[in-house]
Parts: C-alpha cells; structure tokens; sequence
C-alpha cells in the first residue's frame, strides 16, 4: 500500500512540471518560472509588446525599418513558446534559457523582402558612350549591381525560433557583373566625327516634321558595334498612331499617299548617306519609286516597316556612334569613329541613262508642276543631282538610271572605288 501512495507522490512531483513552469527557466530573458502557462503567455505578450516591435535591416550605406508584425507577418507563438517550457522533474535544471517559437505569414513576408530588395538593390548598369556638348566621346562608367541575398533573408525568419530577437540586420547581397565594363569602351578612345549629312525639310509641315524627329529620337547616341549590322526598322520600330506617329505623305510604289509615318524616310535616306561617307558597307537598301528633292537622285533609301529595310554592317575593328537630330527644318546625322589618318571619302551619284516618259493619248492643260512629285518637298520631283527636273515636251517627268559610286581617297591619292548599286526611277506615267 505504502509502494503505490509513493509512487502516485513520485509520479505527481514528476508531472508537476507540466502545471507549472520550473524555476529558473525564461523565454528571451524573461523569468517564467512558478507559473502557469496561462500566466506565462499574459507575461510575454505584455513584455514583448510585439505591435510596437520593430527591426531595421542596413545595407548599401541605407537603412530601413519595418514593423515585425504588421509589415513582416512574423509574429510569436506564445503557446508554443509556453509549451517548450513545460517539462518533466528529470529535466527541470536542463535547458532553462528557451527560445521564442514564431508564427510566419509567408505571403506577408515574401511581399516585404521584395520591397526590401527593390529599396535597398543597386541596378547593373553596362558602360556606355556618350556625346558631350562639346562633341567629345566620352565613357560613362559600368556599375557593379547589388543583388539582395533573399533566401538567407528569409530563412532568419523561418527558422521556427529566436533565442534573441534581432533589433537590427545587415543585409547580404550578391554582385551583379556588367556585360560592358568602362575599360573596355575606353580603349576605343578616342572617337570623333568622320563623316556628317544634312538634309532639310519644311519645318510648318507638322505632321511630316514631327514623324521626322520622332524617328530622329531613337538615335541619340546608337552604337554599331565592330561587324555589327545596323537595320533602322528594328531601331526605329513600327511607324503607328500608338508609337505616336501621325499621317503625312508617304511615297507608295510610284505615287504618293497619306499614311503613318510620312517623312520617315528622310531619315533613313539621311542616315545612309552619312554611313557612307563613313565606310559602312551596304548591306540591304532601296531606293524610293519616285524621286525625292531632299538628297540627289541614287542617294535615297526607302523603308517600308518589316517589308523595305535599311541596313549597313560596320566593317572596321572600332565601334560607330550614330547621332540624329533635328533643328528648324533641318536633319543631321553624324557618325562617329575613329579618324584615319589622311583619308577621304566621297560618294557620288550620276545619271547613266534618262528614260523618256511616255507622251500622254491627250496632252491635259496646266501640266508643268511635274504630276506625281512629293506634295510635301515642292512642286517639282528632282532630277539629276537633287534639282528639280524640268519636264519635257511631253509634260511628264522622265525616268533615270542613276549610278553610287564611293572613292577612298589618301592623302590626295585614289586609293579605292566602288561602285554601290544602281538606282532606277521609272518615267512618269500618263493619267
């Protein structure tokens, strides 16, 4: 009988541990020891004062700081904190100094260390080339980016538990290499102007002007790259209202129509005569069904988006920076590269055959504005050389066989001549 009334005393001494709290044991320095877990939740939560608990994360010479509960979803489990407390009299001097369990709202947390990375991360910027006021190429530097180690962020606060809450953290971040580094544009140095082209257009046309600046905008400082090939429809992308293109006379096979995009190519007639006279070489290019007064006939460069096309590889070991503006009716590209030494390039253009126009059935009365010549560029369609053509007996403007030919010259000497295309532009039809 004595045996089983000790062994009941025994076997309660032993559970009392799960009443109440052993002495001595604490949670995050609070003493919770003598009591029960109902009044060891009441503590902690007064002692904690966890709405008001904050943590300031420092990284890449800033800080921020957050809320634990209400921004970071990380919030203690007081039960379970109480329970882990709770022991056995064989283990009641053992493991006094318990940790604080913790709930986590993951979809909280995640959304906050995305914000924390957008804040505190430092974007990857490639070297680049740019063109001072004073028409100097110089180098913007690179910059290594910073990169937020997330993961390890997150697992601070998934880990389940704290044996001491973290009033601040240094945040761990990757480095981000750029693809262009700032010494390897700077070998390249210097780069200065070696060929400019101007053509000019009538500035109180409004709609054609601005498509004309519009196109002009997407080549600020463009860079073709060593045996890169230049294609101006896919740098100045599809001619529509919703890229804010307007409509404006637009020459169609051999008449003219209104259509988004008018007066785009002058600019990529502009910016092909000033590649040539930089070197580029040919490699796609059409000229217009109808001559153009802006540039002198064989010289001119249609584009038609994802149909006509204009493009011109850099064939030298340096890179070229394409410069497009526009001032007061007037369009300028420049190309920049690297100067050689004595050298001249010039392009030429010349009529190798004039086709006759055909005599209309019945000449029409007031003929002699040149019919089919671009609205927008002056009464008459150019002849040779860029003039306007005068027309012929018939009244209709003839057509031309136009020859590009492009001389290196060094130091005064003919070094090399290539003959480009050939350009054909039929007779005007009769009506």
């Amino acid at each position: 009988m004595h045996i089983i009334v000790w062994a009941l005393l025994l076997a309660c001494i032993a559970m009392a541990g799960y009443v109440i709290i052993w002495p001595g044991t604490s949670v995050l320095g609070i003493d919770v020891g003598g009591l029960t877990a109902r009044a060891a939740e009441s503590l902690l939560a007064g002692r904690l004062s966890w709405e008001s608990r904050e943590i300031t994360f420092i990284g890449n010479d800033t800080e921020a700081t957050l809320f634990f509960g209400a921004d970071l979803g990380v919030t203690p489990d007081l039960k379970e904190t109480v329970r882990a407390c709770m022991r056995p009299l064989w283990r009641a001097f053992a493991d006094r100094q318990k940790p604080l369990c913790l709930k986590v709202d993951r979809e909280k947390l995640s959304a906050s260390i995305a914000r924390l990375a957008s804040f505190f991360e430092v974007s990857v910027r490639d070297a680049e080339f740019h063109i001072d006021s004073s028409d100097r190429v110089v180098v913007i530097p690179h910059v290594v980016g910073k990169s937020l180690n997330a993961s390890s962020l997150e697992a601070l606060f998934t880990a389940g538990h704290w044996y001491s809450v973290p009033d601040t953290v240094s945040l761990e971040f990757h480095d981000v290499e750029p693809r262009v580094r700032t010494e390897e544009l700077e070998a390249f140095l210097p780069l200065e102007i070696i060929s400019s082209y101007t053509t000019y257009y009538a500035a109180s046309k409004a709609d054609r002007a601005h498509n004309i600046s519009l196109a002009a905008s997407t080549m600020a400082e463009l860079v073709v790259w060593p045996g890169e090939t230049f294609s101006f429809n896919a740098t100045v992308g599809p001619r529509t209202p919703e890229r804010g293109y307007r409509k404006a006379p637009v020459i169609v096979g051999e008449r003219l129509e209104d259509d988004y995009g008018g007066g785009v190519c002058q600019v990529s007639t502009t910016v092909y005569v000033a590649m040539l006279q930089a070197g580029l070489t040919v490699t796609e290019r059409y000229c217009h069904g109808l001559p153009v007064d802006y540039v002198p006939l064989g010289l001119d460069a249609t584009v038609a988006w994802d149909y006509l096309d204009l493009k011109m590889t850099n064939p030298g070991p340096y890179p070229c920076i394409v410069r497009a503006r526009t001032s007061h009716g007037a369009l300028t590209v420049d190309v920049f590269g690297k100067r050689i030494p004595g050298l001249k390039i010039e392009v030429e253009s010349r009529v190798i055959k004039e086709i006759p126009a055909e005599p209309p059935t019945q000449p029409a009365p007031g003929l002699g504005s040149g019919p089919g010549a671009d609205p927008s560029q002056g009464p008459l369609s150019p002849g040779p050389g860029g003039d306007a053509g005068e027309p012929k007996a018939s009244g209709l403007r003839p057509g031309y066989l136009v020859e590009t030919v492009r001389r290196y010259i060094r130091n005064g000497v003919l070094e090399k001549a290539e003959r480009l295309n050939t350009s054909s532009y039929p007779p005007e039809r009769p009506r």
